[in-house]
């Protein structure tokens, strides 16, 4: 009887530390599942981050990410392309391209707890039907970040994960 207490010890004793041990190895990864990337604070929506290797260029309200070796992006060295939407007329980031830009029909919609947005659309783009990943990230019902992936070898999970840390700049009451 004895023994048979001494081995249930020693299993419980086991399972709790495989348990811990699972658990920290949880919590590291959920802690440093952005670790090295870069904040990108965008002030009138809010904040975003992108891979350590990546760059953030702003011009007026457009918005470009790029290899963080370039200096100057152009449709041939962006990642991804978009816009600060802050009226509904402002620019939409299909167009900073190629201004003949002509929307096409959803393909599929995500949308997330943080107000961020992924969706498949598609586009003509330079007179060519092709289905481009977007992502919105809304701070109200007029303002948003807009962007779209423009270079297509840019991983649909790698888009998730920004739009996932995308966090909403909380407006201060008057």
């Amino acid at each position: 009887m004895k023994k048979v207490f001494v081995v249930l010890a020693i299993i419980l004793t086991i399972a709790i530390i495989a348990i811990t041990a699972l658990g920290t190895i949880c919590i590291y990864s959920y802690l440093c599942r952005y670790k090295d990337w870069q904040k990108i604070d965008v002030p009138e929506v809010g904040t975003f981050k992108i891979p350590p290797d990546w760059a953030y260029h702003r011009d007026g309200n457009r918005i470009y990410l790029t290899d963080k070796n370039v200096k100057t992006p152009t449709q041939e060295n962006t990642y991804i392309v978009g816009s600060v939407r802050v009226t509904n007329d402002d620019e939409v980031a299909c167009k900073i391209f190629d201004s003949n830009t002509g929307y096409g029909e959803v393909v599929s919609s995500i949308t997330y707890s943080n107000s961020a947005r992924i969706w498949k659309v598609k586009y003509i783009i330079h007179g060519k039907l092709c289905t481009k990943v977007c992502v919105d990230m809304w701070a109200s019902s007029d303002t948003e970040i807009d962007m779209l992936v423009w270079d297509d070898s840019v991983d649909y999970k790698l888009v998730e994960k920004i739009a996932k840390s995308y966090a909403v700049h909380l407006k201060e009451d008057d």
